[in-house]
């Protein structure tokens, strides 16, 4: 019985890290991260040049910096810890103040509207 739940906890750690995106290397991380992403009010594309665009429309977005280093996630030069990374969410929560969590769900180019 032991062994079966040292096992478990285990295997729900690893999900854990995994989801989290820990087992990525930051090149990973930033490939992964690459598109375009929704907010609950805004669109985000993240872009391969380090620029990060957020508006309401793609052709009404400004221009953010964004990052990844050492597992973090830097948007304007603000560290964020990465929560959970996977093909469809990315949720990420600030490392300081009230630590506000943000979710952003995968979109499409589609949704972004004209260029």
């Amino acid at each position: 019985m032991k062994q079966a739940l040292a096992i478990l906890s285990v295997i729900i750690a690893t999900t854990c890290l995994a989801s989290a995106g820990k087992n990525l290397s930051s090149a990973q991380i930033k490939h992964k991260l690459l598109g375009y992403w929704k907010f609950s009010k805004a669109l985000c594309y993240i872009a391969a040049d380090g620029k990060m665009y957020v508006g309401p429309r793609k052709n009404q977005m400004d221009a953010d910096k964004w990052d990844v280093r050492d597992g973090k996630f830097y948007w304007n030069g603000v560290q964020y810890i990465i929560v959970t990374l996977t093909d469809s969410n990315f949720v990420f929560r600030e490392n300081f103040g009230q630590k506000t969590t943000f979710t952003l769900v995968r979109s499409t180019k589609e949704e972004a509207g004209p260029e």
